[in-house]
């Protein structure tokens, strides 16, 4: 029951990531974004011109390339080099790839300073705590939150010899 769980979470991460990869925006609900995955790689193989879709697509390409090699070569590389993670290299690679050659694609806006994404809440910020609707929704996230964090402890305690967790 604990890896069906967690594997679902995964699944439907994988679901909306998949779009958020290609450039695209994600579906509103899990089924939604599977049955919109053969679209989306539709929208990939187009190649129109100026479309990011493509562009995201061949550097979703390079980074699941690098992640699958990086692995698998990792044992015949030096320790000094193979203490790399490959979702670092990765990621590094990419984006390096992805500014020296200008792909048009949509990139993480990075803030000057940490402090401009600080913001004290405002007096009138506290008034949608009166919609029923927001606590339903954070009941339901707490719920959800307290049960993943079981279920990865309690996967992490059939990893692991020794005594298991006090939950």
């Amino acid at each position: 029951v604990i890896y069906a769980m967690l594997a679902g979470i995964g699944v439907l991460i994988f679901l909306s990531q998949t779009h958020v990869m290609l450039d695209i925006k994600p579906q509103s609900s899990s089924l939604d974004n599977l049955l919109a995955i053969p679209s989306s790689l539709a929208k990939v193989f187009a190649m129109e011109d100026g479309a990011s879709h493509s562009f995201a697509g061949i550097l979703a390409a390079m980074t699941l390339s690098i992640l699958i090699v990086w692995n698998l070569a990792k044992s015949k590389l030096p320790s000094k080099i193979a203490i790399i993670p490959a979702p670092l290299l990765a990621i590094v690679l990419t984006t390096v790839v992805a500014a020296v050659f200008q792909f048009p694609v949509t990139y993480v806006a990075v803030p000057e300073s940490l402090g401009a994404l600080i913001r004290l809440p405002a007096a009138g910020d506290f008034a949608v705590l009166s919609q029923p609707a927001v606590w339903g929704s954070a009941l339901a996230m707490a719920v959800v939150a307290s049960a993943e964090s079981l279920l990865c402890a309690a996967a992490l305690d059939k990893m692991k010899k020794g005594e298991p967790a006090d939950l």
